[in-house]
């Protein structure tokens, strides 16, 4: 069955292991499982997966050293995601594993709602790494010269983190504490203006005070639900601080969005190793976003949106295809006809429907992942290319992206005086066995309407 990553589990412990094995492989995942550090560690350079999840009472080595192990045997623009579960995890223990690498520390009993909401964006930057990798490949195979090192791009400065919470709460105050170094505060009371402020300004990570009764605490979840539900937003990093008894359970916070959660009264070092883990993912994120920038840049030196030309999208489709078979990943891709461009180019002119159309194309970009290749592949057509992804969630991202399209009015030249509205038809297909880069386009486009 398709997958979305590969992940490898190691812990000494048979329940430990079975439970975290069990709650990936009913996720989709595809988890290979060592009983030992150095077994892991063996694996690691063998299987190549996306993620290493480390358990608890692993017998031959301290985690932070298997971790820093891990990390140095790998090259390190593309090592796997390191993710760290430990009941019980010491401070030292968890500074150490912090240092060492680990992408991400994880305390408590094994929850499997906590557990996949952790692993949900370390697979995503996974999945980036891969993309961006192949799209360097595609285009040296075309001739191009790009270097695209996401090492390269590392973001510099102090870390920007927002903190929004009661003035001179506990929260507040702890915060202030944990984070009294290379952190760049922006404090802030109001939630709504915080998520204002947020669209305005470029962030780190934020850290929610969920504190007091349920019902103050409601704004702040709200605020957490909206930035996953905002386009340009729904990357950040949120550390959710709350107070007992505000969630029922431990992986509720996870539901409204946040990226990590901690309850009160904490401490102040698991506070700070937190916000870091949070914000070096972010800046992670960045640098790779920097580098797929570089790489369309070499690709198509005029173009303005990251909109790839044919030639391209064919040659890079039949390479993910590739990759997508031979390693057993799901891919889809959702075809886009505007189908009133031709009707636009006859009442005005034909550079009226190129600058609708260019329009267009820079709007789908905006509302798909970085990782997502939206190319021009005719007149009227665009495609959009799809890594990790199963049917159901491109068929998702068809509807939403066509609906938004279809409902928004676009100005074109001064020649055309009133606003231009798109007909626009989504349609998606998901890779088969035997599939070609052929195939899965033509499956794709018989969705579309007129068949």
């Amino acid at each position: 069955m398709p997958h979305s990553a590969h992940v490898l589990v190691a812990a000494a412990d048979d329940a430990d292991r079975g439970r975290l094995a069990v709650t990936l492989a009913d996720s989709g995942y595809r988890v290979s499982a060592a009983c030992t550090g150095q077994r892991a560690l063996a694996l690691m350079g063998e299987l190549k997966p996306d993620v290493v999840v480390l358990g608890p009472s692993l017998p031959d080595a301290e985690l932070s050293a298997i971790a820093a192990d891990m990390k140095a045997a790998d090259d390190p623009a593309t090592a796997a995601r390191i993710v760290v579960v430990a009941p019980g995890i010491s401070e030292g223990m968890r500074g150490r594993c912090v240092v060492a690498g680990a992408d991400d520390v994880v305390d408590g009993p094994i929850h499997p709602a906590v557990v996949l909401a952790r692993m949900k964006p370390l697979c995503r930057l996974s999945t980036m790494q891969a993309e961006l990798r192949r799209r360097v490949a595609t285009a040296s195979s075309l001739g191009i010269d790009v270097v695209a090192d996401p090492l390269a791009f590392e973001p510099s400065g102090a870390c920007n983190v927002m903190v929004v919470a009661k003035p001179g709460g506990m929260a507040e105050r702890a915060v202030r504490s944990a984070l009294d170094s290379g952190f760049a505060l922006t404090m802030e009371s109001d939630p709504y203006r915080a998520g204002t402020t947020v669209e305005s300004e470029r962030f780190d990570a934020m850290v929610l005070a969920a504190d007091g009764k349920r019902a103050a605490a409601e704004p702040m979840l709200y605020l957490a639900s909206h930035l996953r539900n905002n386009p340009s937003l729904f990357n950040l990093p949120v550390m959710m601080l709350h107070a007992p008894g505000i969630f029922e359970d431990d992986g509720d916070p996870y539901r409204y969005g946040a990226s990590m959660a901690m309850g009160l009264p904490l401490e102040k070092a698991a506070l700070a190793s937190g916000i870091h883990i949070l914000v070096r993912r972010q800046r992670a994120r960045w640098a790779i976003r920097e580098a797929f920038d570089a790489v369309f840049h070499a690709v198509a030196p005029r173009q303005k949106a990251n909109v790839y030309p044919q030639h391209f999208f064919d040659a890079h489709l039949a390479r993910v295809v590739d990759a997508a078979h031979r390693d057993g990943r799901n891919l889809s891709i959702v075809h886009f006809t505007l189908h009133n461009l031709a009707d636009i180019k006859r009442k005005h002119f034909a550079e009226a429907g190129e600058i609708l159309a260019a329009k267009v194309a820079t709007w789908v970009t905006g509302l798909v992942r970085i990782e997502d290749m939206v190319a021009r592949v005719g007149d009227d057509e665009l495609c959009v290319v799809l890594p990790d992804t199963a049917q159901e969630e491109a068929a998702a991202m068809a509807q939403r992206i066509g609906a938004i399209l279809s409902s928004s009015e676009f100005h074109l030249s001064e020649e055309v005086m009133h606003p231009i509205k798109v007909w626009v038809d989504g349609g998606c297909a998901a890779l088969e066995a035997g599939d070609t880069a052929q195939t899965l386009v033509q499956r794709a486009r018989s969705t579309l309407f007129p068949q």
